[in-house]
């Protein structure tokens, strides 16, 4: 997937997010799972584009494999589910035919190509030129996006989906805040209890707030017709 569809993907999350009143610092802050097979899959995915490799196809698989194993890692944040599956429609093609096909009249209509030399056009990369009768051109490179010159997948479509919905939601996690450790004694005094340590420790409310003072103890006078008679404790 070309990089312009990304970068504009990721912009719509975040003004999306910021409509929402969400943070950008949560999304700065969010801890991934198998960060490094999503560098695996970047890496790749650049290579193939930009670099003239041996056996494309093969580096092609090796970095849809790895974005796929990485978003399954990390389906507990909102959206990555659509992203899976979107890297999945690109990888199936890729991984029987050792390629993706591309659609010919794709490429006329996004302007890429005269009709006229589309038997003269050599695609880069895992890509192969097919028409539209083709039984995996519907994988493939099929939607013309003239803006950007460029053919992008259903595939593709969905990962970018996605993109915008994990964003987006991401900015809207809130997290706990911390306080200092040394604030603990005087916080559980007042019925707090601490459920978690670390430079900082999470703080969470019980559910009845305990006095800071004991009650004074209470005291009753029985009552008897023995004048010495002492107080009763309860």
């Amino acid at each position: 997937m070309a990089i312009a569809p990304i970068v504009a993907a990721v912009v719509v999350g975040l003004i999306v997010g910021l409509l929402r009143r969400g943070r950008l610092t949560s999304v700065i802050g969010t801890k991934l799972r198998l960060y490094s097979l999503f560098l695996i899959a970047f890496g790749c995915g650049l290579a193939v584009d930009l670099i003239d490799l041996p056996k494309p196809g093969v580096w092609a698989i090796v970095g849809l494999s790895a974005g796929l194993v990485f978003a399954v890692r990390n389906l507990h944040l909102v959206g990555m589910v659509v992203i899976a599956v979107g890297i999945a429609a690109n990888l199936l093609p890729v991984a029987i035919t050792g390629s993706t096909p591309v659609r010919a009249s794709a490429l006329v209509e996004a302007g890429m190509v005269a009709e006229a030399d589309l038997e003269r056009v050599s695609l880069s990369g895992a890509r192969s030129l097919v028409d539209d009768g083709s039984a995996w051109a519907m994988f493939g490179d099929t939607i013309p996006v003239t803006a950007a010159d460029q053919v992008i997948s259903f595939g593709d479509l969905i990962v970018l989906v996605g993109l915008v919905s994990v964003i987006a939601n991401l900015m809207l996690q809130r997290r706990p805040r911390r306080v200092p450790v040394s604030a603990l004694p005087s916080l559980q005094t007042l019925g707090w209890h601490e459920t978690s340590a670390g430079e900082g420790a999470i703080i969470e409310l019980a559910t009845e707030l305990r006095p800071i003072e004991e009650p004074a103890e209470r005291r009753l006078v029985g009552a008897s017709s023995n004048p010495t008679a002492g107080p009763s404790r309860l």
